[in-house]
């Protein structure tokens, strides 16, 4: 490995998440405490949630619900307080605990559903869109971001 790589692991390795699993409500905790204290981490979510603005407007004459699924640390709320958080695990952020893959939403039913960095965590990314298009409504909008830096 390149000694570049190598800094570059070093920086990004921190001790309070050497061995939690990516996946839990320990994980979605240390980073939310990461996130509050990172004005940059702020700003860069800030400009995830902006784009998804022009769904939210080509949207607004549809009923029902939105959702961000997946919302892990994230701070929707601060931007679309309508916005309903779930994720898969409860955690002190989310207001739905729910599988994308078995949505508890009637047919048609959404207005929006959003995504910043889930595609890449899910085991059938196929079952989890068919699933997304079951329940939006005609003209409805699914917008994904997926900006995974994992390896």
């Amino acid at each position: 490995m390149p000694a570049s790589w190598k800094s570059l692991l070093a920086f990004w390795k921190r001790p309070d998440i050497e061995g939690v699993d990516v996946d839990s409500p320990e994980m979605v905790e240390i980073h939310r405490r990461i996130m509050a204290s990172d004005p940059f981490l702020q700003y860069v979510h800030e400009c995830r949630y902006r784009q998804f603005l022009p769904a939210v407007q080509a949207t607004a004459h549809l009923r029902g619900p939105m959702l961000e699924l997946g919302c892990g640390a994230g701070h929707i709320e601060k931007y679309l307080p309508e916005v309903i958080k779930t994720d898969i695990v409860p955690h002190s952020g989310v207001q739905l605990a729910c599988d994308g893959e078995k949505l508890p939403f009637p047919d048609g039913s959404l207005r929006a559903l959003f995504m910043i960095g889930v595609l890449h965590h899910v085991r059938e990314p196929a079952r989890l869109l068919a699933e997304a298009d079951r329940c939006l409504a005609d003209g409805a909008r699914l917008v994904l971001i997926e900006p995974s830096n994992s390896w």
